[in-house]
């Protein structure tokens, strides 16, 4: 095979996995600059858009809240049962872990994004209508005092 055929498979192979990679649903990339408020919103504007994209119409204003080091906020909303949904959630520049947790309206865990990245995507549908949690933590905040953060909900028809 001719070595040059190779290089260039080589090279279009390379771009088009940077290319899938920027693009993939639910993983915009925060702005580098604004007051931490304002880098969140504008990553949650983005993934609100990405899940609208994907089918998703119905999103609740987004949460977004600075908090001390380590700590967390609960939100509620109301969901229907089998009605698919989608959270983001993503804290500022100062922050290296944001985690998800949520509950169904009689207290159970019906799933957790849980890693060690400034950005959480969790899907779920629920099982139940009713009133569910929404936990955010931000357990890598290198902040002075605090790191803004902020999740974003949307479900289906």
């Amino acid at each position: 095979m001719n070595f040059r055929i190779v290089i260039a498979a080589f090279a279009l192979a390379a771009a088009a996995i940077g290319t899938a990679d920027a693009q993939t649903p639910g993983r915009p990339k925060a702005p580098p600059t604004g007051t931490p408020s304002e880098q969140t919103r504008a990553y949650l504007e983005t993934a609100k858009t990405q899940m609208m994209q994907r089918g998703f119409v119905r999103c609740r204003a987004p949460w977004v809240k600075a908090l001390p080091n380590g700590s967390g906020e609960t939100f509620s909303a109301a969901v229907t049962a089998r009605k698919a949904c989608e959270v983001a959630a993503r804290c500022d520049n100062n922050c290296t872990d944001i985690d998800v947790y949520i509950t169904n309206s009689k207290g159970k865990a019906v799933g957790q994004a849980v890693g060690l990245t400034d950005e959480e995507h969790l899907a779920f549908v629920p099982a139940s209508s009713g009133q569910y949690k929404f936990k955010m933590e931000m357990p890598g905040c290198k902040g002075q005092n605090h790191c803004t953060g902020g999740m974003i909900l949307c479900c289906a028809r």
